[in-house]
């Protein structure tokens, strides 16, 4: 199992705080005490596990729940997450064709009373101190990989952007949408390359590499970011 990692915001902005579950393509953004998780993961168990660290086992409430790729690897650790929490409202990339994981996790969402709204290119939404915003998809498409959810995560003096496995092509569709692309820091899970000019638009200060497909050691980088890498 790797090791799981934290994206610590500025030491005189407590109030946010980012984490990589240690699980999948899932973070963890707390803010002002709300709490999200955006991306996925295959891991239930491991996911739960996590979270439970991190809310230390007495908050039961997901303020946000963002679903950036509804692939099987991703959603089985979400199920977990309808059972075992209140979730208040879901951010939900889609598929253009449905499967049956997919289908299921509709149906949990919908037995649980939990709203569900389209992540799309331009979607906002600000928890505590913390503002998320959709830089992608336009809409589903055939491929996920092609019109996977990105999200770009700003609190005081600290922006992030999350590409999960987004695809080259989808990187250079957001370079024509009307979104702001910059961050300080630029991560994806490892599955594509980032696309030149797509980092030269983001402009970052850090770019970094997260998740299961990794292997080797730990490696502790300057900004409070601690991986495996």
């Amino acid at each position: 199992m790797f090791a799981s990692a934290a994206v610590a915001m500025p030491p005189d902005v407590k109030a946010a705080r980012l984490h990589w579950s240690g699980s999948g393509q899932a973070f963890v953004l707390q803010s002002l005490g709300e709490t999200a998780v955006i991306g996925g993961s295959g891991e239930q168990y491991g996911l739960l596990e996590r979270l439970g660290e991190l809310l230390q086992y007495r908050t039961r409430t997901l303020d946000l729940v963002v679903v950036t790729d509804d692939r099987a690897a991703n959603l089985s650790g979400l199920e977990g997450l309808v059972r075992h929490y209140r979730i208040r409202e879901v951010l939900d990339v889609g598929l253009q064709y449905p499967s049956l994981g997919y289908a299921q996790w509709r149906d949990s969402l919908g037995r649980a009373h939990i709203p569900v709204y389209a992540l799309r290119t331009g979607t906002s939404i600000t928890m505590g101190t913390a503002n998320l915003t959709a830089i992608g998809p336009d809409g589903v498409c055939g491929v996920p990989a092609d019109c996977a959810g990105m999200m770009r995560i700003t609190v005081p003096k600290k922006s992030y952007l999350i590409t999960g496995d987004a695809s080259q092509k989808e990187q250079r569709e957001a370079l024509f949408r009307p979104v702001k692309l910059s961050a300080d820091v630029l991560l994806g899970d490892g599955t594509h390359d980032f696309l030149a000019d797509f980092v030269r638009a983001v402009h970052p200060q850090l770019v970094e590499t997260y998740g299961t497909r990794m292997a080797g050691g730990t490696r502790h980088l300057p900004n409070g970011l601690s991986e495996s890498l």
